[in-house]
């Protein structure tokens, strides 16, 4: 089944809880709106301070509406909200949300909002599997040809979203579900007219800057092509997080890092001040000023500015200093650490020469 890379902002890891929108899922439907918008700002107890952002930025009316249509089939057949966050993350990673993606466009003989295979449809019919509802209906209820949907699979209320998704849709990336479950809750929340439920604060002081499924040992370990620094590459809307608590400096256009470079400030332990930063994004999700603690939602992993390919490029400097090449300091120095699981040295000691890091 293909995976569609489609730019979207998730919810869930960003620093605020709700936020308004131009357009409510209900909406996109045709169906009433919910009766209460969400709230401005951050709900009291968050973990973070500063600006928020809708959770469903990034999302065309498209997508917005057939991501409605899943609940809607969902609450129309009894699904416990569960059931329906399982639905939707699948929905997210097998389409982005678009129901017109035809066999020709997908894997092997796949088409839909599920990327579901001829045999679950009518005498194989791509247009009945392109159809949101049945769509939706078949991930539930099972397909014609006896395939297995949701309710169909023994103990799924127990299980995680994720290993509930891969028991319907069988996928060589069973983990990958697990990235939307935060963009899924949101959704469900929006449509249902409450907030989004606040993030868990981090309390490691690290985080990877991508999902650990969307890295790996080699590029989390490997020099940057010309000058300290690392890229990282990624679909496009994989979402990018915060490696180090501290303090939103810059958050928009930067020259070839694209519209949405985001820049923060951090103390180390020793008392220096370091420069993280994060370039190429598709989208970026802090405002200037913010307090950001290490997994925060920067933004999502995009191609703009100087840019080859989808990647996020991470960089690391002393405070003070612009993006100045010789400034510039090693992040593998901190990311392989961090990948290992063992003790992460003080990012101000990173070298500005060999960007090798630590031996995996």
């Amino acid at each position: 089944m293909r995976r569609v890379a489609v730019a979207v902002l998730g919810a869930g890891m960003l620093a605020g809880c709700a936020s308004p929108g131009p357009l409510t899922l209900a909406a996109a439907v045709g169906v009433q709106a919910a009766p209460q918008p969400l709230p401005v700002g951050p709900a009291p107890g968050c973990g973070a301070t500063g600006g928020t952002v809708n959770p469903t930025a990034g999302l065309s009316p498209v997508q917005l509406g057939n991501a409605a249509v899943v609940i809607t089939v969902g609450r129309s057949l009894a699904v416990p909200d569960r059931g329906i966050l399982v639905a939707l993350a699948a929905a997210r990673q097998e389409s982005g949300f678009i129901a017109s993606l035809t066999e020709a466009q997908s894997d092997r003989d796949s088409a839909g909002l599920f990327q579901q295979r001829r045999a679950w449809a009518p005498n194989g019919s791509e247009a009945y599997r392109m159809d949101p509802t049945n769509a939706a209906t078949m991930f539930y209820t099972g397909g014609h040809g006896g395939q297995r949907g949701l309710l169909d699979i023994p103990g799924w209320q127990s299980m995680s979203i994720a290993e509930a998704a891969q028991a319907v849709q069988v996928s060589a990336k069973p983990d990958a579900y697990a990235l939307w479950e935060p963009l899924a809750v949101a959704l469900l929340a929006a449509y249902s007219g409450g907030p989004q439920p606040c993030p868990s604060p981090d309390t490691s002081g690290w985080s990877l800057p991508l999902p650990r499924d969307a890295l790996s040992s080699y590029n989390v370990a490997k020099p940057h092509h010309d000058y300290p620094g690392a890229d990282l590459p990624a679909p496009i809307g994989t979402p990018v997080f915060a490696v180090q608590g501290g303090t939103v400096v810059k958050a928009g256009p930067v020259g070839g890092y694209g519209n949405h470079y985001v820049e923060v400030q951090s103390t180390t332990a020793s008392g220096a001040c370091v420069l993280w930063w994060y370039g190429h994004q598709s989208a970026h999700a802090v405002t200037e000023g913010q307090q950001v603690p290490a997994g925060t939602r920067m933004g999502d992993v995009g191609n703009e500015g100087f840019s080859t390919g989808p990647h996020l490029h991470l960089g690391l400097r002393p405070c003070g200093t612009g993006l100045d090449r010789g400034a510039y300091q090693c992040p593998q120095y901190v990311l392989v650490p961090i990948w290992n699981g063992t003790p992460v040295p003080d990012p101000g000691g990173a070298p500005r020469t060999g960007c090798i890091g630590p031996p995996l």
